[in-house]
């Protein structure tokens, strides 16, 4: 219960009691005046009481009444003020999520240039990489192909129901999350690793048990379990000990 209901109910019973008074008194005044005038003079003073009080009672009920419509002009102002606060935090709160919206757009253009421009470059050094393992005669798998997979995998994982990307069949999905091991662990640079000669796995104390069991082929899940390195380590030292065996120098 509001404070101005409380207001105008104890308004309401202060004019219910001073009307039922000022009834009972309009009632008796016909009375005593009768009685004044055959001479009664206790009459003559009650009556004049009684013209005292009632005026008293209706400038009460006048004064109730002009509170009781104060009190309704309040309440009136209040639920207007607080219709204009809510429609001010509304629109402030529109405004606020209209400019996370543009915030958004542009990092989602960025990312989408930043990306357009990375999948130039996979595709160029993918045919550079290609031409080279030609050339010294060391077949090798189309990449662009394999990026687009890996893409449309993280995507369709991360949007469920996109529409016009091209279907990745569960084997090839599982496939490509053991080889690439897609988390969201920070991933080194293999040629980085290959220009300072380490890596993680390489500094491991069962260096040699790993790099056995990925040349045996044993899935790096398994191996994660085993020697307790993850799989996104795993898949960037095997990437990193291929780059380094393609880069050492062919016997004469």
């Amino acid at each position: 219960m509001t404070p101005s209901t409380l207001t105008r109910e104890r308004l309401s019973g202060l004019q219910e009691a001073a009307s039922r008074e000022l009834a009972e008194l309009r009632d008796r005044r016909p009375g005593m005046a009768l009685e004044a005038l055959q001479g009664s003079e206790a009459a003559r003073r009650e009556l004049a009481e009684i013209s005292e009080r009632m005026a008293a009672l209706e400038a009460e009920l006048d004064a109730a009444m002009l509170a009781e419509s104060e009190v309704e002009r309040l309440a009136r102002d209040a639920a207007e003020a607080a219709t204009v606060a809510a429609r001010e935090q509304q629109e402030a709160e529109s405004v606020r999520l209209d400019e996370l919206r543009h915030a958004q757009l542009a990092n989602l253009q960025r990312s989408a240039t930043k990306l357009g421009q990375e999948a130039a470059e996979v595709l160029a050094t993918d045919a550079a990489f290609g031409d080279l393992s030609r050339a010294l005669g060391r077949p090798t798998r189309a990449w662009g192909e394999l990026v687009a997979d890996l893409v449309a995998v993280r995507v369709r994982d991360q949007v469920p129901g996109i529409g016009q990307m091209g279907p990745v069949f569960a084997f090839r999905r599982n496939q490509l999350l053991e080889e690439f091991a897609l988390d969201d662990e920070p991933a080194d640079d293999p040629l980085a690793a290959v220009a300072k000669g380490r890596c993680s796995v390489c500094d491991h104390a069962e260096a040699d048990a790993i790099q056995q069991a990925l040349v045996a082929g044993e899935s790096l899940r398994t191996l994660e379990e085993r020697f307790g390195v993850s799989r996104s380590a795993l898949s960037r030292h095997r990437q990193h000990a291929a780059l380094q065996v393609s880069q050492q120098p062919e016997a004469d």
